[in-house]
């Protein structure tokens, strides 16, 4: 018949290099200890430490835009202010200079162009819709 010796079992696999091992260490003096050899830890505080300091200069540089952003804001409403506060003032000049019904022909004529824009009209406001 056929008789065969059995084959030998492979023997256990071995961890690549540097490949972080932990294992369960009771030596009977006291607690059991997690004994750890290879150095992925070193590998995992490195990279730790570097997403840390991504993240630190992500935060600063969005700080920084925020910031920005609320310099250009408070600029705005200062501007929007003296605008506002310069369109008074020559409204004031414009009823010293002409008479009340020229001033109501002006804001007549002002309120059927902002009509006009408002409705999709091209052009509109001073110096027309082009063409020439």
């Amino acid at each position: 018949a056929n008789c065969r010796p059995p084959l030998p079992s492979p023997p256990p696999p071995s961890p690549p290099p540097n490949v972080y091992i932990c294992r369960r260490d009771s030596s009977g003096e006291g607690e059991d200890v997690t004994v750890c050899e290879g150095n992925d830890w070193l590998w995992l505080v490195l990279w730790l430490v570097a997403v840390h300091l991504v993240g630190l200069f992500y935060a600063r540089r969005r700080r920084l835009d925020l910031l920005a952003h609320l310099h250009h804001l408070s600029q705005a409403a200062t501007s929007s202010a003296a605008i506002v506060s310069d369109a008074e003032a020559c409204k004031q000049l414009l009823s010293n200079i002409f008479p009340p019904q020229v001033l109501r022909q002006i804001e007549e004529q002002e309120q059927r162009l902002l009509q006009y824009d408002g409705e999709g009209g091209e052009g509109g406001g001073e110096g027309g819709g082009g063409g020439g």
